[in-house]
């Protein structure tokens, strides 16, 4: 195999078996517990859980940007085969923005109030790349504001003269400033309407896809990840579930709590049907439950769901899942405790 065709085939980021806790009074909370996935080049990952998931501590643990309290326990995250947490802090603060940058939640209060855009993005610009001229800058950021479809005669305005959307498109295009080769998105359009949402969202696709960046996008939204992503993770307490193609993920979910998040969002597609919802609450991560972290709202929790762990296994190319008795697409049936409209291999003879 040529050198060429293994660099393509190798993921630009890795996270291998990565954990992570917060040290508090009362214990380590586990927030990441053992995650493994990959991304490749031009590839768009959608993170999905419910809130305190650990979606967020994923993100931030590989742009290092994590609390004083946080506590990498064991695991790789691996940047063109480079481990994040082995640089010192000048080797990662090289690394972030030109090549892994983030928008984060509520970016709209992310912007300097005092300081004009355009003069908050050349800053970032001229800092990463000092051979950059200041007029060179600016002619990048009056580039960039034309792609996030922002008007070039906007860019010399202060934060408090734009509207949340045109906000939210400044600070997009503040993370695109130095063309990194990663950008994490965590909950982009947050407070927006549905209308600038779904344009912002469209806009950010075609701007990754233009650039063949990749692009980690973190959300408990199903419709956002659906819209945006080529492969999707799902977590749950601090766990990855299932991992697979995004159609696999929302048409054919396995794992139960992935079929529990699909049956409780609302379609305007297909026939209107009753939502489902997941009993009880996620756990006390301080103290997690034995085995599958799930097993306590899962209504196909078998005894060995609750001694062991189950590992993420490869059932199908591509397509991991953590769970006991995976869910079979086409065994989809009433449930015995009313609570999926699915039910697991054999799940007549565990009730």
């Amino acid at each position: 195999m040529s050198s060429g065709a293994e660099k393509t085939r190798t993921p630009l980021l890795m996270l291998d078996h990565y954990t992570m806790h917060y040290a508090t009074k009362r214990g380590p909370v586990q927030a990441v517990g053992g995650v493994t996935l990959q991304l490749h080049r031009g590839q768009s990952l959608g993170l999905v859980g419910e809130s305190g998931c650990g979606k967020t501590s994923v993100a931030m643990s590989v742009i290092r940007l994590l609390p004083e309290n946080a506590r990498p326990v064991a695991g790789r995250i691996l940047f063109n085969g480079i481990d994040l947490l082995s640089l010192d802090d000048e080797q990662m603060r090289r690394l972030r923005w030109k090549s892994i940058a983030m928008v984060f939640q509520a970016a709209m209060n992310s912007l300097n109030p005092v300081y004009r855009v355009s003069d908050q993005i050349v800053e970032a610009i001229t800092t990463h790349e000092p051979e950059v001229t200041e007029d060179e800058a600016r002619e990048r950021v009056a580039n960039l504001f034309e792609m996030v479809g922002l008007a070039r005669d906007r860019m010399d305005r202060y934060p408090h003269e734009y509207s949340g959307g045109m906000k939210q498109r400044a600070v997009i295009a503040m993370a695109l400033a130095c063309r990194p080769q990663l950008v994490i998105a965590d909950e982009p359009t947050t407070a927006l309407d549905v209308i600038v949402q779904d344009r912002i969202l469209r806009e950010m696709d075609e701007i990754r896809r233009r650039l063949h960046m990749s692009m980690i996008y973190i959300s408990h939204d199903i419709s956002v990840i659906a819209e945006v992503s080529d492969v999707v993770a799902v977590m749950y307490a601090g766990k990855l579930v299932e991992f697979g193609s995004a159609e696999d993920i929302f048409k054919r979910p396995q794992h139960p709590y992935a079929v529990g998040l699909m049956a409780a969002y609302p379609s305007i597609l297909g026939e209107r049907r009753q939502l489902e919802t997941i009993a009880g609450e996620p756990p006390n991560l301080l103290d997690p439950p034995p085995g599958c972290r799930f097993h306590p709202r899962c209504p196909f929790a078998t005894e060995q769901c609750r001694r062991e762990e189950p590992p993420l296994t490869e059932v199908s190319p591509g397509r991991q899942v953590a769970c006991w008795h995976p869910v079979e697409p086409a065994g989809r049936a009433s449930s015995s405790r009313g609570q999926y409209s699915t039910r697991p291999p054999h799940a007549a003879d565990q009730a």
